[in-house]
């Protein structure tokens, strides 16, 4: 019951829908429609597909281990900024920007696409 003696609950221990959080418990922020927007066009015009990447923390997953240095390359960015991969391990599961650790793999080599369709050489 409510008294005066008692204390207010901490506003830092619940997330913006008033759910407790969890001590050790990752979670995105709460953002509004027209700021994920944004943000996934940002994260869409870093993580282009093709980009490798390489987890710095180890992933929670209970179907597959996702191990710290793991790699992937890109395949997609959705419309809430999550990046889809296609992982060494055969995972395609993806990862969330600022709940994941990850970072982009600066040492692969740049896809180069060609306009022309070339012909092979043929002999006869």
């Amino acid at each position: 019951m409510f008294s005066w003696n008692v204390p207010a609950a901490d506003p830092a221990c619940y997330d913006a829908e008033g759910i407790p959080i969890q001590p050790g418990e990752k979670k995105a922020p709460t953002r509004s429609p027209e700021y994920q927007y944004e943000q996934a066009k940002l994260i869409r015009q870093n993580y282009q597909p093709g980009t490798k990447v390489v987890l710095d923390e180890k992933m929670e997953n209970p179907y597959r281990e996702m191990p710290a240095g793991l790699t992937g390359i890109v395949d997609s960015v959705d419309d809430l900024g999550q990046i889809h991969c296609h992982w060494e391990n055969g995972s395609s599961l993806a990862l969330i920007p600022g709940v994941d650790h990850f970072h982009q793999d600066m040492t692969q080599e740049p896809v180069i696409e060609s306009s022309e369709e070339q012909e092979p050489d043929l002999e006869l």
